[in-house]
């Protein structure tokens, strides 16, 4: 099992908070757009101002985080108050508090979620049949996003701890079955997959894992089954190490490829982030998620300074970070 520390801890949740404040402002965008309007550099820090046009980022400050370092937050702090044995009731509760208190970038499928949840639901509605999530198109990247508090736990405890929570924290938010999988294969390429491996390697190894996982956690007959497990393996196919040809908008099905390839790609944290952030399209969540692995991968020296200290929401990362080893006595 790998070791994980203190430090790691840190700078994983900075990493997720930095992505986000980092990618935010220019979400939606293409590459080309963002080349357009910053130089060839493209984005190099945070911006004063948001460029895109969601109505939801209008007013949003310079280095503030959005909907992913929130639902990161709320899956930490549900293990940080339940670290043996989370429950169903815990992890609605902190997701409804993320929702309640941080009004930016909450995605269609997580809104929906947390109105059911508010309404009074008691337990996790079913995953879709193949028709319903093709018919919704309703695999967002909401649970990819919020993954790494569940990686941590896996790493520091083993899978027995971390893959029911990331299962968990996935349902709680998305029925689409790709959503579900994806994050799982992305879980599993943080945790075991990432380094030593060509690409054709790592995409056989993430498509078994996946596929094992889908067979057993996912209740639904063969035949949705079958159709949900083609379209994963097609999209785990697309891994490259040719960042600008990958898509990197808005789908669990484009993201964990994306963030996979980035991650194997980058040689700093600095590089990592910023690549996924000058990819455009889903700029903050697949910026966050590359942040929260290279966060793990190359500890606090590796993250810029004015990058820390320009995050608003860098001073509640750190606490949190430290509250969550002190729950799971990471030193």
């Amino acid at each position: 099992m790998k070791i994980v520390t203190r430090d790691q801890v840190v700078a994983s949740f900075l990493g997720v908070a930095i992505g986000d404040a980092l990618g935010a402002p220019v979400e939606t965008m293409t590459r080309a757009r963002i080349k357009e309007v910053l130089g060839e550099e493209g984005v190099i820090t945070y911006l004063p101002e948001v460029l895109h046009k969601m109505a939801w980022a209008r007013g949003l400050p310079r280095g503030a985080t959005t909907d992913d370092w929130a639902l990161t937050k709320a899956v930490a702090e549900a293990i940080i108050r339940e670290p043996e044995n989370m429950s169903l009731a815990t992890c609605v509760e902190t997701h409804l508090s993320a929702f309640r208190t941080s009004p930016f970038g909450f995605g269609k499928t997580t809104v929906e979620s947390m109105e059911r949840w508010s309404s009074g639901a008691m337990e996790l509605a079913p995953v879709f049949s193949y028709t319903e999530a093709t018919e919704r198109k309703s695999s967002g990247n909401g649970t990819i996003m919020k993954l790494i508090p569940a990686v941590i736990l896996g790493i520091a405890r083993g899978d027995a701890f971390g893959i029911p929570l990331l299962h968990m924290s996935s349902r709680v938010t998305h029925r689409d079955t790709r959503s579900i999988v994806l994050a799982f294969t992305v879980y599993m390429y943080a945790t075991q997959g990432e380094l030593g491996r060509r690409a054709d390697e790592l995409v056989s190894f993430l498509a078994e894992v996946s596929l094992d996982y889908l067979e057993k956690m996912i209740e639904l007959p063969e035949k949705d089954k079958a159709l949900f497990a083609k379209e994963i393996a097609q999209s785990l196919q697309t891994i490259s190490f040719d960042i600008e040809q990958l898509p990197s908008r808005f789908t669990a099905m484009e993201t964990a490829p994306f963030v996979i390839s980035v991650c194997q790609s980058a040689t700093s944290f600095k590089e990592g982030v910023l690549m996924a952030v000058n990819a455009g399209g889903d700029t903050d969540t697949n910026a966050s998620i590359v942040g929260g692995i290279l966060g793990l991968r190359f500890g606090t020296a590796a993250i810029p300074k004015e990058w820390i200290d320009g995050c608003l929401s860098a001073p509640h990362a750190i606490d949190l970070a430290n509250k969550f080893c002190d729950a799971l006595n990471i030193s």
